[in-house]
């Protein structure tokens, strides 16, 4: 793909993070335990959606990648209104301010350091299949640790 298909083929992940997180809350809003099964069904989502990048090749059709850019986009993008929205009310009224800016803290924290470990790994590995594959381990974590229990609200 030429550098401009690539970044207009990005731009789809990050349209599909746009509509993900609208489609997120209103769901997470109407499920019994909406938030725990919304998160936890995105990460792992998210982890099948690495999984997958890993598979894709050179002469993989354009329009199933976009549709998984979209997709994966919806999740990896989408998921962090429902997770703040949680740790707010997990948090309560006094402590949500302290809360969120704390978890973002540490979401943003990812942002930084996390783009550049992802073209490390590729460079050493020579693939970046195998660096979108290893963004799975930390959500197949997530769902070990959040799988079985989760905090009770204030």
């Amino acid at each position: 793909w030429t550098l401009i298909q690539a970044g207009a083929a990005l731009s789809i992940s990050q349209g599909g993070g746009v509509v993900g997180r609208v489609v997120w809350g209103a769901l997470a809003d109407q499920l019994v335990d909406g938030p725990r099964r919304m998160l936890l069904s995105l990460a792992g989502a998210m982890a099948i959606f690495g999984i997958v990048m890993a598979l894709l090749s050179p002469l993989t059709a354009s329009a199933p990648v976009l549709l998984l850019l979209a997709a994966y986009g919806a999740t990896a993008i989408g998921w962090n209104g429902v997770y703040l929205g949680t740790v707010a009310r997990v948090a309560g009224r006094q402590e949500a301010a302290r809360a969120t800016a704390g978890c973002l803290f540490f979401t943003y924290l990812g942002v930084v350091v996390g783009p550049p470990l992802f073209g490390q790994i590729g460079t050493l590995t020579g693939s970046l299949g195998i660096a979108y594959a290893l963004l799975a381990v930390p959500l197949i974590w997530t769902l070990f640790l959040l799988g079985g229990r989760w905090p009770e609200q204030n």
